[in-house]
């Protein structure tokens, strides 16, 4: 059996755990059939087709997307089951928050809360009815109120110094106003 006729018998199988919402590139294409089909330069992050050598995918809103016999995946889903050989994670979350940056080392398994933390203007808010600017957070699932301040700076700096002191491992590069 060649490796089209291997992905289009893979890709007739439905996901082994009912997940629709999420592409489940395991239940379709196997790790063999990726690589040979795929390579993946962890340093570079550059995904290319063995057969042309040139890079796979194109740019998409959300990130690079990669074309598997008509179906479509993130390019970081396909890393990441070329790399460790499992189903990747629900979220996989670019470190430095580049969504076409998909160098191993910028790549990391999440949680959607978390994830949403690498977003440079969460926290904080224009707050009209009393002209200060609102910061604030979830924590354990409820809402922390941080205060109010008279600058963007200050919210966004009381925002910082409470996702560092809850969220230490996830705030790993600083954001910038």
């Amino acid at each position: 059996m060649n490796a089209r006729e291997e992905i289009e018998e893979e890709s007739m199988k439905k996901p082994k755990d009912g997940r629709k919402w999420r592409k489940c590139v395991s239940d379709h294409v196997s790790v063999e059939t990726l690589r040979n089909l795929f390579q993946y330069d962890p340093s570079s992050g550059v995904l290319t087709h063995v057969r042309t050598g040139k890079p796979a995918g194109s740019k998409a809103s959300k990130g690079c997307r990669v074309s598997v016999l008509k179906e479509d995946y993130m390019a970081h889903r396909i890393i990441w089951l070329l790399m460790t050989g499992d189903e990747p994670p629900e979220v996989i979350d670019h470190k430095d928050g580049n969504p076409f940056n998909n160098k191993w080392s910028n790549l990391r398994s999440s949680s959607h809360s978390l994830n949403g933390r690498n977003k440079p203007t969460r926290g904080y808010t224009w707050d009209s009815s009393v002209r200060k600017w609102k910061a604030q957070m979830v924590i354990n699932g409820k809402q922390k109120f941080l205060g109010r301040f008279d600058s963007e700076k200050e919210a966004h700096e009381a925002y910082m110094n409470a996702c560092k002191l809850h969220y230490a491992d996830v705030i790993d590069r600083k954001l910038a106003v």
